[in-house]
């Protein structure tokens, strides 16, 4: 499954500041900021819905996150053994049947890859517009009670992703979705629990491959 590394990757080639934000949005991504900031370590379980045209899976694990070594793991158990790691310079993937390893000091595309999942995670939401090459919007979502943040890729790109789309709870500010369409027709759905299991400490053999 190389094509998930370009979910930014490919974005990058051309970075832009921000579109202009309204004020109400300006207000939201501060607020997502700020209140990720007193977030030490988070794990919860995590689901993977992935649609390839006719062949629909359903996977699961758990999910690990460090903010001070901006380390994050997710560990499935279905099926078991694969894993996606970004830790110490280094980006692990084992989603699909081949494990995949990166030094991100000598690959920038892959640093900032991994770079940009530690800020979803992070609530560093202007960190990845900032560096990609996107257009965004933000809304709220009264219905499941979240901020939406979605990223769509500028008109002359026909590789890597289509869109992606940042889901964070309004009462928390914690990510609960990870949305990722690729141009290639394959969508990804992650949801990571929405209860986690904040400040407590993580064993670092979840980032050790």
């Amino acid at each position: 499954m190389k094509k998930i590394f370009f979910l930014f990757a490919i974005l990058s080639i051309a970075p832009v500041m921000l579109n202009a934000a309204s004020p109400d949005s300006a207000d939201i991504l501060l607020k997502i900021l700020e209140s990720n900031k007193h977030v030490r370590t988070m794990q919860a379980p995590y689901t993977h819905h992935r649609i390839s045209g006719k062949n629909v899976s359903d996977r699961k694990g758990n999910f690990y996150y460090v903010a001070n070594t901006a380390q994050l793991a997710m560990r499935y158990t279905l099926p078991e053994g694969r894993y996606f790691v970004v830790s110490d310079n280094h980006l692990y993937n084992k989603i699909g049947v081949i494990p995949m390893h990166f030094n991100t000091k000598r690959s920038s595309l892959m640093r900032l890859f991994g770079n940009c999942m530690v800020w979803a995670v992070s609530g560093e939401v202007q960190k990845i517009f900032e560096n990609n090459n996107v257009v965004m919007s933000v809304a709220v979502d009264e219905a499941d009670n979240s901020y939406v943040i979605e990223m769509t890729a500028r008109s002359g790109f026909n590789k890597g992703i289509s869109r992606i789309v940042l889901k964070y709870d309004r009462t928390t500010c914690l990510i609960f979705h990870l949305e990722v369409d690729e141009v290639t027709g394959v969508d990804h759905l992650f949801r990571i629990g929405r209860q986690p299991v904040l400040d407590q400490p993580i064993d670092n053999s979840h980032f050790e491959i």
